[in-house]
């Protein structure tokens, strides 16, 4: 993981230079190591931002939560209210004037109304209670990099400046990868003998002298003489 936010943060700093153009501050060329810092405090604000508005939108939960049980508490006391006026109004003898089966009729509509509102009250209140439980259990990360990833970043910029040997303080934004392009493809090897084999490959069938002072060098169609100081 910390690896692949290695190579983020190298092409986070190649869009910089190559595409921003962002190579200067304050007249004085910005270096690589700067660059990489500055993007990581920038990653590090970014997260700050997503843990502000995280604690936000638990806020505006809670609050909705609140007015939501509020609303309940009152359709509550709605509901006894108006059940007592269904009551009496029901309860009235037969046949009912006109005015006592509008009263009726009237305290049995507001009851439904009610009703249908409570019960509609309890829905969205388990919405937001899951939604809570959802937010709070699922925030965003505390922290861009935990130390231990700290460490190990690092130790991917030391082997940058190994590979550059240089500090990432002193290599150009803009100019530390121009060699990329001219790279050797395919994968890293290693002689498994040592280099030493190299020259000693070479020089098989060669007439080949130590501890010999060079006098003259000659060269012809023919081949390359060395004329040596006999001692």
């Amino acid at each position: 993981m910390v690896e692949k936010e290695f190579n983020r943060l190298l092409e986070a700093t190649t869009y910089l230079s190559h595409e921003l153009d962002v190579n200067h501050v304050d007249g004085m060329p910005v270096s690589l190591g700067h660059a990489l810092e500055l993007i990581i405090k920038l990653q590090e604000r970014q997260v700050k931002e997503k843990q502000i508005s995280h604690c936000k939108h638990i806020l505006a939960l809670h609050s909705q939560l609140s007015a939501t049980r509020k609303q309940l508490s009152e359709t509550e006391q709605q509901i006894r209210e108006t059940h007592t006026h269904y009551e009496t109004a029901r309860n009235v003898p037969e046949p009912r004037s006109f005015e006592d089966e509008f009263e009726y009729r009237c305290c049995h509509r507001d009851l439904l109304a009610h009703f249908k509102k409570f019960d509609d009250l309890i829905e969205q209140q388990e919405k937001l209670e899951l939604q809570l439980v959802e937010a709070e259990g699922n925030g965003p990360s505390d922290v861009y990099l935990t130390a231990k990833d700290r460490q190990i970043l690092d130790w991917h910029f030391a082997n940058l400046e190994f590979a550059n040997a240089t500090p990432l303080r002193t290599l150009s934004l803009k100019h530390w990868d121009q060699d990329d392009d001219f790279e050797f493809a395919g994968n890293h090897l290693t002689v498994r003998t040592g280099y030493s084999l190299l020259p000693s490959s070479l020089s098989e069938g060669l007439d080949i002298r130590l501890n010999k002072a060079v006098k003259k060098v000659t060269y012809k169609a023919s081949g390359v003489y060395f004329i040596v100081l006999c001692q």
